[in-house]
Protein backbone atom coordinates (compact mmCIF):
# COMPACT_ATOMS: atom_id res chain seq x y z
CA UNK A 1 0.00 0.00 0.00
CA UNK A 2 1.50 3.44 -1.05
CA UNK A 3 1.92 6.08 1.63
CA UNK A 4 -0.31 9.07 2.09
CA UNK A 5 1.05 11.97 0.01
CA UNK A 6 0.92 15.63 1.56
CA UNK A 7 1.76 18.72 -0.19
CA UNK A 8 4.86 20.60 1.02
CA UNK A 9 4.03 23.78 3.68
CA UNK A 10 5.88 25.74 0.08
CA UNK A 11 3.56 24.21 -1.98
CA UNK A 12 0.50 24.74 -0.28
CA UNK A 13 1.59 28.59 0.07
CA UNK A 14 2.25 29.00 -3.63
CA UNK A 15 -1.01 27.63 -4.31
CA UNK A 16 -3.19 30.05 -1.64
CA UNK A 17 -1.20 32.94 -2.80
CA UNK A 18 -2.20 32.06 -6.61
CA UNK A 19 -6.10 31.37 -5.72
CA UNK A 20 -5.87 34.64 -3.65
CA UNK A 21 -4.96 36.65 -6.87
CA UNK A 22 -7.19 35.05 -9.29
CA UNK A 23 -10.16 35.94 -6.54
CA UNK A 24 -8.75 39.56 -6.63
CA UNK A 25 -10.02 40.60 -10.30
CA UNK A 26 -12.17 38.12 -11.36
CA UNK A 27 -13.13 39.82 -14.45
CA UNK A 28 -9.43 40.65 -15.33
CA UNK A 29 -9.03 36.74 -14.93
CA UNK A 30 -11.89 35.46 -17.17
CA UNK A 31 -10.84 38.15 -19.83
CA UNK A 32 -7.62 36.94 -20.08
CA UNK A 33 -8.89 33.27 -20.63
CA UNK A 34 -11.53 34.93 -23.18
CA UNK A 35 -8.46 36.39 -25.35
CA UNK A 36 -6.60 33.15 -24.88
CA UNK A 37 -9.87 31.11 -26.71
CA UNK A 38 -9.16 33.46 -29.14
CA UNK A 39 -5.89 33.04 -29.86
CA UNK A 40 -6.68 28.71 -30.12
CA UNK A 41 -9.16 29.61 -32.54
CA UNK A 42 -7.34 31.59 -34.80
CA UNK A 43 -4.73 29.21 -34.97
CA UNK A 44 -7.29 26.79 -35.94
CA UNK A 45 -8.58 28.14 -38.20
CA UNK A 46 -5.58 29.46 -39.85
CA UNK A 47 -4.98 25.91 -41.44
CA UNK A 48 -7.02 23.34 -43.20
CA UNK A 49 -8.91 21.38 -39.83
CA UNK A 50 -8.65 18.41 -41.02
CA UNK A 51 -4.81 18.15 -40.82
CA UNK A 52 -5.59 19.79 -37.50
CA UNK A 53 -8.01 17.45 -36.18
CA UNK A 54 -5.90 14.83 -37.99
CA UNK A 55 -2.77 15.38 -36.19
CA UNK A 56 -4.68 15.05 -32.77
CA UNK A 57 -6.76 12.12 -33.97
CA UNK A 58 -3.16 10.23 -34.55
CA UNK A 59 -1.74 11.57 -31.19
CA UNK A 60 -5.00 10.31 -29.40
CA UNK A 61 -4.42 6.89 -31.83
CA UNK A 62 -0.51 6.80 -30.74
CA UNK A 63 -1.81 7.07 -26.42
CA UNK A 64 -4.50 4.60 -26.81
CA UNK A 65 -3.20 0.69 -26.03
CA UNK A 66 -3.83 -2.07 -28.03
CA UNK A 67 -2.32 -5.11 -28.36
CA UNK A 68 0.77 -4.24 -30.96
CA UNK A 69 1.43 -1.39 -29.27
CA UNK A 70 1.18 -2.96 -25.43
CA UNK A 71 3.69 -5.94 -27.05
CA UNK A 72 6.60 -3.26 -27.94
CA UNK A 73 6.72 -1.94 -24.34
CA UNK A 74 8.79 -5.66 -23.54
CA UNK A 75 10.53 -6.19 -27.36
CA UNK A 76 13.55 -6.34 -27.65
CA UNK A 77 15.29 -6.67 -31.31
CA UNK A 78 18.33 -5.04 -33.80
CA UNK A 79 15.42 -2.55 -35.02
CA UNK A 80 14.47 -0.86 -31.74
CA UNK A 81 14.59 2.85 -32.99
CA UNK A 82 11.85 2.01 -35.57
CA UNK A 83 10.04 0.29 -32.82
CA UNK A 84 9.81 2.79 -30.48
CA UNK A 85 7.97 4.98 -32.72
CA UNK A 86 5.18 1.81 -32.51
CA UNK A 87 5.18 1.80 -28.29
CA UNK A 88 2.25 3.73 -26.87
CA UNK A 89 2.77 7.53 -25.93
CA UNK A 90 1.88 8.71 -22.59
CA UNK A 91 -0.71 11.47 -23.09
CA UNK A 92 -3.49 11.79 -20.08
CA UNK A 93 -5.19 14.63 -21.94
CA UNK A 94 -4.60 14.28 -25.44
CA UNK A 95 -8.67 12.23 -25.78
CA UNK A 96 -10.16 15.95 -23.97
CA UNK A 97 -8.03 18.12 -26.11
CA UNK A 98 -9.27 16.61 -29.23
CA UNK A 99 -12.76 17.05 -28.36
CA UNK A 100 -12.42 20.50 -27.73
CA UNK A 101 -10.33 21.31 -31.00
CA UNK A 102 -13.26 19.30 -32.71
CA UNK A 103 -15.90 21.70 -30.61
CA UNK A 104 -14.13 24.85 -31.68
CA UNK A 105 -13.17 23.64 -35.58
CA UNK A 106 -17.02 22.72 -36.38
CA UNK A 107 -18.09 26.62 -34.83
CA UNK A 108 -16.94 28.20 -38.32
CA UNK A 109 -16.50 26.96 -41.84
CA UNK A 110 -13.23 25.43 -43.21
CA UNK A 111 -11.85 28.96 -44.73
CA UNK A 112 -8.31 27.76 -45.41
CA UNK A 113 -8.85 24.49 -46.95
CA UNK A 114 -5.95 23.31 -48.47
CA UNK A 115 -3.32 24.99 -45.83
CA UNK A 116 -1.49 22.07 -44.17
CA UNK A 117 -0.10 22.75 -40.80
CA UNK A 118 3.62 21.46 -39.69
CA UNK A 119 4.37 19.20 -36.90
CA UNK A 120 4.94 22.51 -35.03
CA UNK A 121 1.62 24.22 -35.58
CA UNK A 122 -0.11 21.15 -34.26
CA UNK A 123 1.71 20.88 -31.12
CA UNK A 124 0.97 24.70 -30.87
CA UNK A 125 -2.53 24.43 -30.82
CA UNK A 126 -2.72 21.48 -28.52
CA UNK A 127 -0.41 23.58 -26.16
CA UNK A 128 -2.82 26.64 -26.00
CA UNK A 129 -5.61 24.22 -26.03
CA UNK A 130 -4.22 22.67 -23.19
CA UNK A 131 -3.20 25.91 -21.31
CA UNK A 132 -6.93 27.05 -22.27
CA UNK A 133 -7.89 23.92 -19.86
CA UNK A 134 -5.88 24.14 -16.89
CA UNK A 135 -7.06 27.81 -16.37
CA UNK A 136 -10.67 27.04 -16.82
CA UNK A 137 -10.12 24.42 -14.18
CA UNK A 138 -8.30 27.05 -12.27
CA UNK A 139 -10.67 29.85 -12.32
CA UNK A 140 -13.94 27.60 -11.19
CA UNK A 141 -11.51 26.62 -8.16
CA UNK A 142 -10.87 29.67 -7.43
CA UNK A 143 -14.28 31.19 -7.50
CA UNK A 144 -15.88 31.87 -4.09
CA UNK A 145 -18.16 29.74 -2.42
CA UNK A 146 -22.03 29.22 -3.76
CA UNK A 147 -24.32 31.58 -2.04
CA UNK A 148 -25.22 30.07 1.50
CA UNK A 149 -23.45 27.52 0.59
CA UNK A 150 -20.29 25.65 2.35
CA UNK A 151 -16.70 24.59 1.64
CA UNK A 152 -18.20 21.17 0.58
CA UNK A 153 -20.79 22.73 -1.66
CA UNK A 154 -17.71 24.52 -3.50
CA UNK A 155 -15.92 21.38 -3.23
CA UNK A 156 -18.63 19.27 -4.64
CA UNK A 157 -19.50 21.59 -7.42
CA UNK A 158 -15.50 22.13 -8.31
CA UNK A 159 -14.69 18.30 -8.68
CA UNK A 160 -17.93 17.54 -10.65
CA UNK A 161 -16.27 19.82 -13.29
CA UNK A 162 -12.84 18.83 -12.99
CA UNK A 163 -14.12 15.32 -13.74
CA UNK A 164 -16.30 16.40 -16.53
CA UNK A 165 -12.86 18.62 -17.83
CA UNK A 166 -10.14 16.13 -17.79
CA UNK A 167 -10.95 12.63 -16.93
CA UNK A 168 -12.09 10.23 -19.48
CA UNK A 169 -11.65 6.30 -18.55
CA UNK A 170 -11.79 3.36 -21.29
CA UNK A 171 -14.61 1.88 -19.13
CA UNK A 172 -15.74 -2.05 -19.80
CA UNK A 173 -17.13 -2.37 -23.46
CA UNK A 174 -18.89 -5.61 -22.31
CA UNK A 175 -20.87 -3.50 -19.45
CA UNK A 176 -21.50 -0.60 -22.07
CA UNK A 177 -22.96 -3.02 -24.26
CA UNK A 178 -24.70 -4.60 -21.80
CA UNK A 179 -26.14 -1.40 -20.59
CA UNK A 180 -26.75 -0.22 -23.71
CA UNK A 181 -28.76 -2.89 -25.61
CA UNK A 182 -31.16 -3.58 -22.20
CA UNK A 183 -31.78 0.29 -22.39
CA UNK A 184 -32.57 1.06 -25.96
CA UNK A 185 -34.22 -2.34 -26.89
CA UNK A 186 -37.69 -1.48 -26.01
CA UNK A 187 -37.65 1.05 -28.76
CA UNK A 188 -36.04 -0.79 -31.84
CA UNK A 189 -39.41 -0.95 -33.36
CA UNK A 190 -40.04 2.89 -32.68
CA UNK A 191 -36.48 3.19 -34.17
CA UNK A 192 -37.18 0.63 -37.30
CA UNK A 193 -40.47 2.29 -38.32
CA UNK A 194 -39.49 5.68 -37.85
CA UNK A 195 -35.38 5.37 -39.41
CA UNK A 196 -35.20 2.15 -40.90
CA UNK A 197 -32.54 0.74 -38.59
CA UNK A 198 -32.78 0.02 -34.68
CA UNK A 199 -30.19 0.44 -32.24
CA UNK A 200 -28.17 -2.79 -32.66
CA UNK A 201 -27.30 -0.98 -35.83
CA UNK A 202 -26.47 2.04 -34.53
CA UNK A 203 -24.07 0.33 -32.08
CA UNK A 204 -22.57 -1.58 -34.84
CA UNK A 205 -21.82 0.65 -37.06
CA UNK A 206 -20.50 3.05 -34.44
CA UNK A 207 -18.33 -0.02 -33.26
CA UNK A 208 -16.88 -0.67 -36.67
CA UNK A 209 -15.45 2.99 -36.85
CA UNK A 210 -12.53 1.55 -35.04
CA UNK A 211 -11.78 -0.76 -37.75
CA UNK A 212 -12.04 1.72 -40.41
CA UNK A 213 -9.84 4.23 -38.76
CA UNK A 214 -7.52 1.56 -37.63
CA UNK A 215 -7.12 -0.30 -40.58
CA UNK A 216 -4.91 2.17 -42.23
CA UNK A 217 -2.11 3.15 -39.91
CA UNK A 218 1.23 1.80 -41.16
CA UNK A 219 2.25 -0.72 -38.89
CA UNK A 220 1.69 -4.72 -38.05
CA UNK A 221 -1.67 -4.09 -35.97
CA UNK A 222 -2.91 -1.73 -38.95
CA UNK A 223 -1.89 -4.39 -41.46
CA UNK A 224 -3.70 -7.23 -39.28
CA UNK A 225 -6.67 -5.06 -39.46
CA UNK A 226 -6.51 -4.38 -43.31
CA UNK A 227 -6.43 -8.05 -43.55
CA UNK A 228 -9.45 -8.87 -41.64
CA UNK A 229 -11.56 -5.95 -43.70
CA UNK A 230 -10.28 -8.43 -46.55
CA UNK A 231 -11.43 -11.45 -45.61
CA UNK A 232 -14.89 -9.27 -44.86
CA UNK A 233 -14.56 -8.01 -48.51
CA UNK A 234 -13.92 -11.12 -50.26
CA UNK A 235 -16.45 -13.50 -48.04
CA UNK A 236 -19.47 -10.39 -48.75
CA UNK A 237 -18.16 -10.36 -52.75
CA UNK A 238 -17.81 -14.43 -53.19
CA UNK A 239 -14.93 -15.89 -54.75
CA UNK A 240 -16.90 -16.74 -58.04
CA UNK A 241 -17.27 -12.82 -58.60
CA UNK A 242 -13.80 -12.38 -57.59
CA UNK A 243 -12.19 -15.28 -59.99
CA UNK A 244 -14.53 -13.85 -63.02
CA UNK A 245 -13.62 -9.93 -62.77
CA UNK A 246 -9.85 -11.34 -62.38
CA UNK A 247 -10.23 -13.23 -65.96
CA UNK A 248 -12.42 -10.08 -67.53
CA UNK A 249 -11.61 -7.22 -67.21
CA UNK A 250 -8.28 -8.66 -65.13
CA UNK A 251 -8.42 -6.90 -62.59
CA UNK A 252 -6.11 -8.41 -60.11
CA UNK A 253 -8.09 -9.80 -56.93
CA UNK A 254 -5.88 -6.36 -54.50
CA UNK A 255 -6.94 -4.08 -57.12
CA UNK A 256 -10.60 -5.45 -56.86
CA UNK A 257 -10.71 -4.90 -52.54
CA UNK A 258 -9.29 -1.19 -53.08
CA UNK A 259 -11.57 -0.60 -55.50
CA UNK A 260 -14.35 -1.08 -53.42
CA UNK A 261 -12.42 0.10 -50.17
CA UNK A 262 -11.40 3.76 -51.50
CA UNK A 263 -10.08 4.64 -48.62
CA UNK A 264 -7.52 2.28 -48.76
CA UNK A 265 -6.21 3.20 -52.25
CA UNK A 266 -3.44 5.37 -52.80
CA UNK A 267 -2.70 6.59 -56.81
CA UNK A 268 1.02 6.29 -56.79
CA UNK A 269 0.85 2.54 -55.58
CA UNK A 270 -2.59 1.39 -56.79
CA UNK A 271 -1.58 -2.32 -56.72
CA UNK A 272 -2.96 -2.78 -53.25
CA UNK A 273 -3.94 -1.06 -49.68
CA UNK A 274 -1.80 1.35 -49.14
CA UNK A 275 -1.22 2.22 -44.92
CA UNK A 276 -0.13 5.42 -43.74
CA UNK A 277 2.31 6.11 -41.03
CA UNK A 278 0.51 8.33 -37.59
CA UNK A 279 3.47 10.96 -38.28
CA UNK A 280 2.47 11.23 -41.91
CA UNK A 281 0.41 14.90 -42.21
CA UNK A 282 -0.30 14.44 -45.41
CA UNK A 283 -2.14 11.44 -45.11
CA UNK A 284 -4.45 11.93 -42.63
CA UNK A 285 -7.35 13.05 -45.07
CA UNK A 286 -7.43 9.36 -46.22
CA UNK A 287 -7.19 8.09 -42.16
CA UNK A 288 -9.55 9.70 -41.27
CA UNK A 289 -12.12 9.37 -43.79
CA UNK A 290 -14.69 6.74 -43.26
CA UNK A 291 -16.55 5.44 -46.00
CA UNK A 292 -20.33 3.45 -44.79
CA UNK A 293 -20.68 -0.11 -46.47
CA UNK A 294 -24.59 -0.30 -46.68
CA UNK A 295 -27.77 1.94 -47.70
CA UNK A 296 -28.62 1.62 -43.81
CA UNK A 297 -25.15 2.33 -42.66
CA UNK A 298 -25.11 5.88 -44.42
CA UNK A 299 -27.81 6.54 -43.59
CA UNK A 300 -26.48 6.22 -39.70
CA UNK A 301 -23.44 8.11 -40.85
CA UNK A 302 -25.59 10.86 -42.11
CA UNK A 303 -27.41 11.37 -39.01
CA UNK A 304 -24.50 11.46 -37.05
CA UNK A 305 -22.35 14.09 -39.02
CA UNK A 306 -22.30 17.49 -38.81
CA UNK A 307 -20.51 20.00 -40.85
CA UNK A 308 -17.83 22.64 -39.61
CA UNK A 309 -19.49 25.81 -39.14
CA UNK A 310 -22.60 24.14 -37.80
CA UNK A 311 -21.37 24.17 -34.25
CA UNK A 312 -21.38 28.21 -33.79
CA UNK A 313 -23.23 28.28 -30.59
CA UNK A 314 -20.08 26.69 -29.08
CA UNK A 315 -18.10 30.47 -29.42
CA UNK A 316 -21.38 32.55 -28.62
CA UNK A 317 -22.37 34.44 -25.58
CA UNK A 318 -20.71 35.13 -21.92
CA UNK A 319 -19.20 31.30 -21.84
CA UNK A 320 -18.53 31.10 -25.17
CA UNK A 321 -15.60 28.87 -25.97
CA UNK A 322 -15.25 26.99 -22.47
CA UNK A 323 -14.54 23.60 -22.66
CA UNK A 324 -17.70 22.38 -20.76
CA UNK A 325 -19.85 24.15 -23.29
CA UNK A 326 -22.82 22.20 -25.31
CA UNK A 327 -21.59 21.11 -28.29
CA UNK A 328 -23.61 19.49 -31.61
CA UNK A 329 -20.27 16.16 -31.57
CA UNK A 330 -21.81 14.92 -28.88
CA UNK A 331 -24.27 13.61 -31.00
CA UNK A 332 -23.19 14.12 -34.00
CA UNK A 333 -19.32 12.95 -33.82
CA UNK A 334 -18.98 12.62 -37.13
CA UNK A 335 -17.63 15.69 -39.37
CA UNK A 336 -18.50 15.50 -43.43
CA UNK A 337 -16.50 17.42 -45.96
CA UNK A 338 -17.45 17.53 -49.49
CA UNK A 339 -19.81 14.76 -49.41
CA UNK A 340 -17.01 12.47 -47.27
CA UNK A 341 -17.77 11.40 -43.59
CA UNK A 342 -14.61 12.35 -41.54
CA UNK A 343 -14.30 11.03 -37.94
CA UNK A 344 -11.67 12.03 -36.16
CA UNK A 345 -11.28 10.72 -32.82
CA UNK A 346 -12.16 6.94 -32.07
CA UNK A 347 -13.29 7.51 -28.53
CA UNK A 348 -16.28 10.40 -29.24
CA UNK A 349 -18.96 8.25 -30.68
CA UNK A 350 -18.77 4.83 -28.59
CA UNK A 351 -18.67 7.08 -25.51
CA UNK A 352 -21.57 9.07 -26.33
CA UNK A 353 -23.50 5.99 -27.65
CA UNK A 354 -26.31 6.53 -25.15
CA UNK A 355 -26.50 10.59 -26.15
CA UNK A 356 -26.85 9.70 -29.72
CA UNK A 357 -29.72 7.18 -29.77
CA UNK A 358 -31.49 9.34 -26.99
CA UNK A 359 -31.10 12.47 -29.43
CA UNK A 360 -32.18 10.18 -32.44
CA UNK A 361 -35.49 9.45 -30.50
CA UNK A 362 -35.82 13.06 -29.94
CA UNK A 363 -35.47 14.42 -32.59
CA UNK A 364 -37.92 11.56 -34.26
CA UNK A 365 -40.92 12.05 -32.19
CA UNK A 366 -40.55 14.61 -28.62
CA UNK A 367 -43.43 13.58 -27.34
CA UNK A 368 -42.73 9.71 -27.75
CA UNK A 369 -39.31 10.46 -26.15
CA UNK A 370 -40.91 12.37 -22.97
CA UNK A 371 -43.42 9.77 -22.44
CA UNK A 372 -41.92 6.07 -23.39
CA UNK A 373 -38.24 6.78 -23.30
CA UNK A 374 -38.11 8.95 -20.13
CA UNK A 375 -40.25 9.10 -17.26
CA UNK A 376 -42.10 6.14 -15.36
CA UNK A 377 -45.63 6.07 -17.18
CA UNK A 378 -43.77 3.38 -19.83
CA UNK A 379 -42.61 0.20 -17.76
CA UNK A 380 -40.03 -0.25 -20.11
CA UNK A 381 -38.73 3.61 -19.93
CA UNK A 382 -35.37 4.69 -19.56
CA UNK A 383 -35.56 5.89 -16.01
CA UNK A 384 -37.60 2.31 -14.83
CA UNK A 385 -35.08 0.36 -16.61
CA UNK A 386 -32.15 2.27 -14.33
CA UNK A 387 -34.07 1.66 -11.41
CA UNK A 388 -34.74 -1.90 -12.00
CA UNK A 389 -31.13 -2.34 -13.31
CA UNK A 390 -29.87 -0.59 -9.90
CA UNK A 391 -32.28 -2.84 -8.25
CA UNK A 392 -30.91 -6.18 -9.01
CA UNK A 393 -27.38 -5.38 -8.99
CA UNK A 394 -28.13 -4.07 -4.81
CA UNK A 395 -29.94 -7.65 -4.75
CA UNK A 396 -26.66 -9.17 -5.76
CA UNK A 397 -24.21 -7.28 -3.14
CA UNK A 398 -26.89 -7.61 -0.49
CA UNK A 399 -28.86 -11.00 -0.61
CA UNK A 400 -29.91 -11.08 2.26
CA UNK A 401 -31.76 -7.48 2.26
CA UNK A 402 -35.20 -7.85 0.08
CA UNK A 403 -35.62 -4.51 -1.91
CA UNK A 404 -38.43 -2.87 -3.85
CA UNK A 405 -37.99 0.10 -6.15
CA UNK A 406 -40.86 2.79 -7.23
CA UNK A 407 -42.47 3.05 -4.17
CA UNK A 408 -44.97 5.82 -3.05
CA UNK A 409 -45.83 7.54 0.20
CA UNK A 410 -47.79 10.51 1.53
CA UNK A 411 -46.55 12.99 3.34
CA UNK A 412 -47.93 16.20 4.03
CA UNK A 413 -45.71 19.77 3.58
CA UNK A 414 -46.68 23.58 4.55
CA UNK A 415 -50.36 22.30 4.65
CA UNK A 416 -49.95 20.60 1.30
CA UNK A 417 -50.71 16.89 0.27
CA UNK A 418 -47.91 15.18 -1.37
CA UNK A 419 -47.13 11.91 -3.06
CA UNK A 420 -43.33 11.39 -3.41
CA UNK A 421 -42.01 8.20 -4.64
CA UNK A 422 -38.56 6.04 -3.60
CA UNK A 423 -36.76 4.56 -6.45
CA UNK A 424 -35.61 1.60 -3.93
CA UNK A 425 -36.09 0.51 -0.69
CA UNK A 426 -34.01 -2.36 0.84
CA UNK A 427 -35.49 -4.19 4.18
CA UNK A 428 -33.00 -6.33 5.79
CA UNK A 429 -32.48 -8.07 9.69
CA UNK A 430 -28.98 -6.94 10.19
CA UNK A 431 -29.45 -3.45 8.62
CA UNK A 432 -31.04 -0.47 9.10
CA UNK A 433 -31.60 1.34 6.28
CA UNK A 434 -32.34 4.65 6.01
CA UNK A 435 -33.93 6.52 2.89
CA UNK A 436 -34.24 10.33 1.66
CA UNK A 437 -36.53 10.87 -1.09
Amino acid sequence: MNDPFYLKEETKAHWQYAIKQARTDRERYFNWIKDEINIAVSLINKYDKIYILGGLGSKLISASPNLHNQFMEGYVGQDMEQEEKEKIVEDDEIEVILEYAINIASASPNSNAGITPTEENILEIKAQLSKIKMNIGFYEMSSEYPKDGTEFDHWLKVSVMEDAMHVRGDGYQSHISEIYEETFSFHNDFLQQFYGFNSSDIFNTIKRLDLLIASKIGNAFGGSLTHRRFLQWSDEKGKEAVTKEMISPGNHFMQQFVSDNLDLYDEGHPEGPSLLPLDYIEGYNRLFWVIPKTEKEKKIFNLLSHCFGDNSEFLKGKFGGFILGDSVSQTKPLIIIEDKFYCFSLSLPFRNIFNITANLLQTADSVYYEHSFKGNSFANSRDNYIERKTKSLFEKFLPEVEFYHSLKYNIEEDGLAKEPELDILGIGKRYNLHHRS
